[in-house]
């Protein structure tokens, strides 16, 4: 695993509340297998989840054990270029309001993302439901968006990011900024018309965002690719 990578495993793990230990220099280029987690309760392996909604079920559970997080929502959307649905899930740090929450994108069985970004009180994550109760399992939504909105507000502005599966990668449709000073201009960048891209959208790896700091890991098939070591 390289560097950057390991840093973005080791925000998302340590701030949902889990403290990876930090790997040894020299042996970076081989890293161990993790610990196995507490299996989830499906008869699907997470660690190599099939494409089916119970396999994607279970990736996501384990994914949130092994970084204690919740899910905060999931179900499939048409999030993808060809409007067929692609199954999602959105993680939240326990203690709600501090940490680093997750979306969990899948295209196929061996094309899964973890978009990760920080979280406070004014974090608005796409596809949440705020009258769901919190500790119960959510609902599995069939939702219509074709893109995936988050948002992040501050004290007199905020920043609104839309992202979505583009030629099988994750790409970029447009960013809002609008900043806390007078002096501040609202920012408003476009880069697709009606879900589709005028010119290469930005992929959203490369994306620098404001107060948000987005970090993605992916694309990859395992839970031990997207958290925990392996590659």
């Amino acid at each position: 695993m390289t560097r950057n990578r390991w840093l973005i495993v080791l925000a998302l793990a340590a701030a949902c509340g889990r403290s990876p230990a930090a790997p040894d220099v020299e042996r970076e280029r081989t890293p161990t297998r993790p610990a196995v987690v507490t299996p989830v309760a499906v008869t699907e392996s997470a660690d190599a989840a099939p494409d089916t909604e119970r396999g994607f079920r279970a990736l996501a559970e384990a994914v949130a054990v092994r970084s204690n997080c919740r899910i905060l929502a999931w179900g499939t959307a048409p999030i993808a270029d060809d409007d067929e649905p692609r199954r999602f899930a959105v993680l939240d740090p326990e203690e709600p309001g501090k940490g680093r929450g997750a979306y969990l994108v899948e295209d196929h069985a061996s094309a899964r993302w973890i978009v990760s970004f920080s979280v406070d009180g004014q974090t608005s994550p796409w596809a949440y439901e705020p009258t769901a109760t919190r500790g119960s399992d959510p609902a599995w939504q069939e939702r219509g968006d074709r893109a995936i909105t988050h948002a992040q507000s501050h004290r007199h502005g905020g920043e609104e990011l839309t992202f979505a599966l583009r030629a099988g990668a994750l790409v970029v449709l447009q960013h809002d900024y609008t900043g806390d000073a007078e002096t501040e201009v609202t920012e408003r960048r476009r880069f697709a018309d009606e879900g589709v891209c005028a010119r290469p959208c930005p992929a959203l790896r490369d994306f620098a965002t404001d107060d948000m700091d987005v970090q993605v890991i992916g694309p990859a098939a395992s839970l031990d690719a997207l958290i925990g070591g392996g590659s």
